[in-house]
């Protein structure tokens, strides 16, 4: 994947979400977004950036309701297997899961999984809510909860940015290949 991929694929997520989805303040475009830019502060380069930067785009898409929609995360699964995505079956089945379980409070194991789950959790401030380490996966997020909590807030009440630059950030990051 690439960034132009990578970004023209959020935009189509994005367009296809639901109505709840697209409009909802708290589950929104802007929190798929921030996401993405969070797991960019906890990825490191054992973790899969094309699947973290999915979850990001897709995770909220399916919402039928702003607030308790315990089968959304399915919903958005569901969707992500009828996308053509540029991954493979093993990025598909790691993504797949992390969309299916990312609402339900489990730890994972899985360094790509986790950083998915702990990257939308540590948004968890623009709801009111407190992240608390009891629900972080990756341990070196939990050991230092203050720093990557303030790097949420910083990501979260900062300028939104577009998926190109979040696309191109990743780009970056993980050595994705020009388009």
């Amino acid at each position: 994947m690439n960034a132009v991929a990578a970004a023209a694929i959020a935009l189509d997520a994005e367009e296809l979400a639901t109505e709840v989805s697209r409009s909802s303040p708290d589950h929104g475009p802007r929190h798929w977004r921030d996401v993405a830019r969070v797991g960019l502060e906890v990825a490191d380069l054992n973790i899969d950036g094309e699947v973290l930067f999915l979850f990001a785009a897709i995770h909220d898409t399916q919402r039928h309701t702003e607030f308790a929609d315990p089968d959304h995360g399915q919903r958005a699964a569901d969707f992500m297997r009828t996308q053509e995505l540029p991954i493979t079956e093993a990025q598909s089945d790691v993504l797949h899961l992390a969309l299916v379980s990312h609402d339900k409070g489990r730890l994972r194991d899985d360094p790509t999984i986790a950083a998915c789950w702990d990257s939308d959790r540590l948004t968890l401030g623009r709801v009111g809510i407190s992240p608390s380490s009891l629900y972080i996966s990756l341990a070196r997020v939990r050991s230092d909860m203050p720093k990557y909590v303030s790097g949420a807030e910083r990501v979260m009440f900062s300028e939104d940015l577009p998926w190109p630059h979040v696309a191109d950030a990743y780009a970056r990051k993980f050595g994705w290949p020009d388009a």
